[in-house]
């Protein structure tokens, strides 16, 4: 290796360290920051005094305007931004789109989309983010062309969003760079690990967790096939569906109802918020309440009814789905992973109560000791066929495990002697390619990309 090599070597590597503090410090700050706006909007919405609720619709109103305001002139920060990424990755996009000064707009914007408690999540906003910390350090180190450090940070973002290194390091190459190579994979090690440690010492809140390592014995395994099936089926019309909104959006844009619709949505939310508010938001409430075994004592014996009955879980996915859908496609600024995921979970929940529902034999009756993996099972699954991110599902869905194993050896060795735990990663597996090459699902971004490049006259 000559001079000039050795020292481009050497400036990649700092490049790459650079680049994950930042991004770790960054989206650290910002999830840090999401759990204080969430607890105050909490306490707006949990207290129903009348001038309270008059001071929360005046904060509403003026929400509403700032967000209209930010994303009418910074257009970049609409949704969550990761089709923009995609497309400048692929070099379908000036990579100068991507600006450092949506970086503080977009954390600003995704503040007001969850104290208005819209079902979105802070995953695609942390990548966004991401991609554009990538971008500004490449500029500093005159390497104005190397996209495959944004790629790298956009995944570095996710990694942090979830505190999860090798999904993020998978993530940057499924989801960004949609190839492999060795010679880049040490600069993504860096950039990944280094932001995870950097956002972990400002925010060691896992989004995604189970509170204890139990599996299901070998003769229940039907219900992983029931959630498979269900969540195949559901995802495929799901897709169809947003796309469907998307492009009805994009053709009647000029309408005024279609141009102004985020106004509605802060209507709506605040209305909706002073009776099922914790239904709504990301829906990280309503994963803690599909499990039986933790429950908020405040609010147990309102909610233990709702999450056990089958007819209210499809009212809730219902619900869900149809305003993922709509706020998933612009005009609000928010990720779609986390709500996503509330999806696959209400799935999985409702398959569990169809198996023990139609089960005879009390020995095979899903536990509620069980039922939180097969949640975790169904909501990764969902992400996965949506998204078409196999790899990148499964590292978080292992990883998420082995951190909620806390590491202890008796936790591990029941994950890697257990039947299901296989099965579950094999049915992730076929799933996604039943997704892919049966059903021909593609990407949702790259689905996004596709709607939203039609002309309509």
């Amino acid at each position: 290796m000559n001079k000039r090599s050795t020292f481009n070597f050497f400036k990649h590597i700092l490049l790459a360290l650079l680049s994950g503090i930042l991004v770790g410090l960054t989206v650290g700050i910002y999830q840090k920051g999401l759990q204080y706006v969430f607890s105050f909007s909490s306490i707006m919405f949990s207290n129903k005094n009348w001038y309270l609720i008059v001071v929360n619709l005046i904060i509403f109103i003026t929400l509403s305007f700032v967000n209209n305001i930010l994303i009418l002139k910074f257009k970049s920060i609409d949704g969550s931004s990761i089709p923009l990424v995609e497309k400048v990755i692929e070099r379908k996009e000036d990579k100068e789109k991507l600006k450092l000064i949506d970086v503080p707009l977009t954390i600003i914007n995704s503040y007001i989309s969850t104290y208005s408690l819209f079902t979105l999540g802070s995953e695609g906003p942390s990548i966004s983010i991401g991609a554009r910390i990538g971008k500004s350090v490449n500029k500093l180190f005159k390497e104005n062309d190397d996209l495959v450090n944004i790629g790298l940070s956009s995944g570095a973002g996710f990694g942090c969003a979830f505190l999860s290194p090798l999904s993020g390091i998978v993530y940057s190459y499924e989801e960004g760079l949609h190839k492999f190579s060795f010679k880049s994979l040490i600069f993504g090690v860096l950039i990944s690990f280094s932001s995870f440690f950097t956002c972990f010492l400002i925010n060691n809140i896992h989004l995604i967790s189970v509170s204890s390592i139990s599996f299901i014995s070998i003769n229940q395994v039907l219900v992983i096939f029931i959630i498979a099936l269900l969540t195949l089926l559901i995802s495929y019309y799901f897709k169809k569906f947003m796309l469907f909104i998307r492009m009805k959006f994009n053709k009647y844009s000029s309408n005024l109802f279609i141009k102004f619709r985020s106004f509605i949505f802060f209507i709506l939310f605040f209305i909706l918020g002073y009776f099922i508010f914790n239904l709504l938001g990301n829906g990280k409430n309503i994963i803690t309440f599909l499990s039986d075994d933790y429950y908020l004592s405040s609010i147990k014996n309102e909610y233990t009814f709702i999450f056990n009955n089958i007819y209210f879980l499809i009212g809730i996915l219902v619900l869900r789905g149809l305003l993922l859908a709509i706020l998933g496609n612009g005009k609000v600024s928010g990720g779609i992973v986390i709500p996503l995921m509330c999806i696959g979970g209400i799935i999985a929940k409702i398959s569990i109560l169809l198996f023990n529902n139609n089960i005879n034999n009390n020995l095979l009756l899903i536990s509620n000791e069980n039922e939180e993996i097969l949640i975790l099972f169904g909501m990764i699954l969902f992400f996965s066929l949506i998204n078409n991110a196999p790899f990148t599902s499964l590292t978080l869905f292992i990883e998420t495990l082995f951190i909620s194993s806390s590491f202890k050896i008796e936790n591990i060795t029941i994950i890697f002697s257990s039947f299901s735990f296989y099965l579950m990663i094999i049915v992730i597996l076929i799933m996604n390619l039943i997704n892919r090459y049966l059903l021909n699902s593609k990407n949702i971004y790259e689905e996004f990309i596709k709607v939203d490049s039609i002309k309509f006259n």
